[in-house]
């Protein structure tokens, strides 16, 4: 009768271990802090954020701008985008506020052959003028989907300021 209570100790005290460490532990790849990954160390004084491209399913690359930047207008995006993302070496984008409400709305186009499945750059100059008021919102690339079938449609939004 001891030895089984001598066992269930220990058998809880594993689990309770268990727990602890699952439960508070980081993974060594992980940082301690959401903007941790996307700084640089540059010695003593602040850290710099560090700004990556937007990849979106491996279907576009937008290098330009980056997320949260500050955009003013005739804004100039760039990046790739694999051919099927394009209808005639073109595809939609768009600016809106942070609920979505139109700003601006031009085409990116193909600095390149489009009718590939492989990446091809692309550029586009957005002029738009902000709303009163107005301090956030979204650069929106949209697939070009001249067929309007809904199954075809896709679109990822970028962050912006303004």
């Amino acid at each position: 009768m001891k030895k089984r209570y001598v066992v269930l100790f220990f058998v809880m005290l594993f689990g309770a271990l268990i727990w602890l460490l699952a439960t508070t532990s980081m993974p060594a790849n992980t940082p301690a802090s959401p903007d941790a990954a996307n700084t640089i160390d540059l010695g003593p004084g602040p850290s710099k954020p560090v700004s990556t491209p937007l990849i979106y399913k491996d279907m576009i690359v937008v290098e330009s701008p980056r997320a949260n930047d500050t955009i003013k207008s005739s804004v100039t995006v760039t990046g790739r985008a694999r051919g099927n993302w394009f209808f005639e070496g073109s595809f939609p984008v768009s600016i809106t506020d942070s609920a979505g409400n139109l700003i601006a709305q031009k085409y990116a186009t193909a600095n390149g052959e489009w009718m590939t499945t492989e990446y091809v750059p692309f550029e586009g100059t957005i002029s738009f003028s902000v709303p009163a008021g107005v301090t956030n919102g979204y650069i929106v690339f949209r697939k070009d989907n001249p067929s309007g079938e809904p199954q075809f449609d896709d679109a990822v939004s970028l962050p912006v300021q303004f």
